[in-house]
């Protein structure tokens, strides 16, 4: 099933982007929230042109961290005209897109597990070991990586 799944994945006309930070990067959720803001601003930045192709951008979020929620609101409303991003409640069950998004955030973070060799049973079990995680899951979904 992940393998189809992932050739699913492979096709669709998706790209993506992570921004990911450990506890030792921030010391408090303002920093954190802080740190988020700056750099999802600096990426819309840094691709204005596509961002500016659309009327509206639907951000979906779970408003599962209170840091994530706020900095994407900020930084959004910030970069882009006020109202652009309308911001709408994940609902797994009838947003498929966001078990797309899933998919690719448990393949990032099992990429740094198996980078700092600290990938878990599961992921073994899953994925196999590091040289199969890496040819048939990271390799492909890389591509897919917005540039």
């Amino acid at each position: 099933m992940l393998t189809q799944f992932a050739r699913l994945v492979r096709e669709l006309p998706v790209e993506f982007f992570t921004l990911s930070y450990s506890g030792s990067d921030t010391h408090s959720r303002d920093e954190l929230e802080s740190r988020i803001r700056r750099d999802l601003a600096s990426l819309v930045y840094d691709h204005l042109a596509f961002f500016q192709r659309f009327d509206t951008i639907s951000v979906y979020y779970d408003d599962g961290q209170g840091a994530v929620s706020s900095a994407l609101h900020d930084a959004l409303d910030f970069v882009l005209a006020k109202n652009v991003a309308d911001f709408r409640d994940a609902d797994h069950h009838a947003r498929r897109l966001l078990q797309v998004a899933d998919y690719t955030c448990t393949i990032e973070r099992a990429a740094m597990a198996y980078d700092s060799g600290k990938q878990s049973k599961t992921h073994e079990r899953f994925f196999g070991n590091r040289r199969s995680f890496m040819q048939s899951y990271k390799k492909q979904l890389e591509r897919k990586r917005f540039r």
